[in-house]
């Protein structure tokens, strides 16, 4: 209900024949086809130690999110050419990929140690969470069922339960990971756990209102342009999507706040 017009015949012909869509499809095939190689690449346990060593990042987190731009490309080129065997193929092997990382969180954010780091929900955790729920409802039908449920227990394992049994720090806080990691964790779990997002609306609506809090009055962003992109982005896509799931009942566009903020 929620993703489904995105799987309508006449959008996706619309995408593949309408000159306006080619640059957004010659992207999606660049960002295929330069991350294909690293993109099953090990996420090694000596390039985790480099940042804990150096603070350096990149070692660890290119890999990561190659695999990720990745398996985005290959999911959405996958739905625009379902002829085209091998964008399936390779999703269904990154989503497998994914599902036998360690932990989903980046090692700037488990402090150095990886106690609970399996269900810590951070910034990109959760990210992958909410990629990976939109990539198996939109495919649903077409991904080998092993790799469809397989995806659905690591989802249950890393965040759904996980979330639904801790307090997390950044919930009341300020800035964008209010926003980020609720957005993302609420529409992971309205496609895949509709009734655990139901138990946990009332929460995802308390960090809503947290990060909304965050921004004075005018709507201004003091963490910046790009942060405000970010972080309201989110808030954007959760509130679209909890529009949709509601029937339009529930409308968080409509707050003078929100439009000065998207101003």
């Amino acid at each position: 209900m929620v993703i489904d017009f995105l799987k309508d015949p006449a959008l996706l012909e619309k995408v593949r024949t309408n000159s306006a869509y080619q640059p957004i499809l010659e992207h999606l095939k660049t960002e295929y086809a330069e991350n294909k190689e690293i993109a099953f690449e090990v996420l090694r346990f000596s390039t985790r130690k480099i940042y804990e060593q150096t603070g350096s990042r990149w070692e660890f987190e290119q890999p990561y999110f190659a695999r990720r731009s990745f398996l985005a490309a290959g999911a959405l080129l996958a739905l625009i050419y379902p002829e085209e065997n091998e964008y399936l193929v390779n999703t269904e092997d990154a989503l497998w990929a994914i599902c036998d990382e360690f932990c989903w969180v980046l090692p700037a954010h488990t402090c150095g140690s990886l106690h609970d780091a399996e269900t810590i929900n951070d910034l990109f955790s959760s990210e992958t969470a909410s990629a990976l729920a939109e990539i198996i409802t939109l495919l649903k039908e077409r991904l080998d069922e092993r790799v469809y449920t397989r995806v659905v227990r690591e989802l249950e394992r890393r965040v759904f339960a996980a979330f639904e049994n801790r307090r997390y720090a950044w919930e009341g806080g300020t800035g964008n990971w209010p926003a980020v990691c609720i957005g993302n964790i609420a529409r992971a779990m309205m496609l895949i756990s509709p009734k655990r997002f139901d138990r946990c609306l009332p929460r995802f609506m308390e960090s809503m209102q947290s990060f909304l809090d965050s921004y004075p009055d005018d709507g201004t962003c003091l963490e910046g342009l790009s942060y405000w992109q970010y972080g309201f982005g989110n808030f954007v896509w959760f509130a679209d999507a909890l529009y949709r799931y509601t029937d339009g009942k529930t409308d968080l566009f409509d707050n003078p706040k929100v439009e000065r903020i998207a101003t």
